[in-house]
């Protein structure tokens, strides 16, 4: 069991042993580790463990009974890396759990993220999203991704999830029976 902690701090649980272990990642932060905040969390098939944070990705490798930590930042400069550091949700991918981590953003949309070479594929409203403000990425039986935004819902439909991705997003609204548009963090 994972649990976040302030100050850049991680907690493994062993809930049959008892065990804990504590692992800080306050070096990658400086000044700003105070401040930091783990929205969400998701372990691959490989071990890796990701944390989305409002100021980046941060990737975790197992090492020696320990973590190697990466930050993972947005650079304008780069057209296929994170296109927003504040990150609100993660999934990893139902059908290629060992390859792609799904990064809902505040503002920049949804990020396919492909976990071998930390490209990018980006979602946005110019693709068909209510929003760019994403709260939750959840699959469905038959691998769609559900998305909440602060304009309603998002069905993507995915035919091809090796890049280029190929989709199709369904969006869902007040106007088709929504209670509301909005979905927020708690």
């Amino acid at each position: 069991l994972w649990i976040a902690l302030g100050s850049c701090r991680l907690m493994r649980l062993n809930p049959a042993s008892g065990q804990r272990d504590s692992f800080n990642f306050a070096a990658l932060f400086g000044d700003k580790t105070t401040s930091v905040r783990i929205n969400s969390m998701a372990e691959d098939a490989n071990g890796l463990l990701w944390l989305g944070t409002q100021l980046g990705l941060v990737k975790c490798t197992p090492a020696n009974g320990s973590y190697n930590f990466q930050l993972i930042l947005a650079d304008p400069k780069n057209p296929k890396g994170l296109n927003n550091n504040s990150i609100a949700c993660l999934l990893i991918d139902p059908v290629q759990s060992g390859s792609t981590l799904w990064i809902g953003t505040k503002g920049g949309g949804i990020n396919r993220f492909d976990i071998v070479t930390n490209d990018c594929q980006h979602i946005t409203t110019a693709d068909g999203l209510p929003n760019n403000v994403i709260y939750g990425i959840l699959p469905d039986s038959k691998n769609n991704l559900w998305c909440s935004s602060n304009r309603g819902l998002a069905k993507i439909s995915v035919s091809q999830r090796t890049p280029p991705l190929v989709f199709d997003i369904t969006a869902f609204t007040v106007k088709m029976g929504l209670q509301d548009n909005e979905f927020n963090t708690f």
